[in-house]
């Protein structure tokens, strides 16, 4: 019974180790947003990009983007009215524009924060190193680009063994 249980024990050490705890960092990330008209407007949001924290070089991980508006939204608005992508730009170790679809509000009332979520991709890590994850464009039925001359900050690292 006690080797039993030791081994039960040792085996779940081995799985609890063995699991990569996701890297998640949220970053303030001011864009500009048009609907299609000639109207452009300023938004502000807080861009949380989720990545694991340690990947094996050639491996292929989920990355998930999703974005908080820091001003109350205008009105109620149910569950999937908006839809569209998250977009983030890979940096060091990797390179390139990550389209992230998927993305979707949930249900808000008049008053709380907009917010769109369930936006991820796939990403391959090629080299040994780190790989950085930037806020970039995202569109959700106004396409949003980066405000300002320079890229977002870095919200998330992954380390690629």
């Amino acid at each position: 019974m006690r080797r039993t249980l030791a081994l039960l024990t040792a085996a779940a050490a081995t799985v609890v180790l063995a699991a990569t705890p996701a890297a998640a960092g949220t970053v303030s990330t001011d864009y500009v947003c048009n609907s299609g008209s000639i109207v452009s407007f300023p938004a502000t949001y807080l861009t949380t990009i989720t990545a694991p924290a340690t990947v094996v070089q050639g491996e292929t991980a989920t990355v998930r983007i999703e974005y908080t508006g820091v001003v109350p939204w205008h009105s109620d608005t149910p569950a999937g009215t908006y839809a569209g992508h998250g977009g983030f730009m890979l940096g060091g170790a990797a390179t390139g524009l990550v389209k992230a679809p998927g993305l979707a509000n949930p249900a808000i009332r008049a008053g709380e924060v907009m917010r769109f979520v369930g936006a991820s991709a796939q990403v391959t890590f090629p080299n040994k190193g780190q790989v950085t994850f930037t806020p970039d464009r995202f569109y959700y039925r106004a396409a949003c680009i980066l405000r300002g001359s320079g890229p977002a900050g870095v919200a998330a690292t992954t380390n690629v063994l």
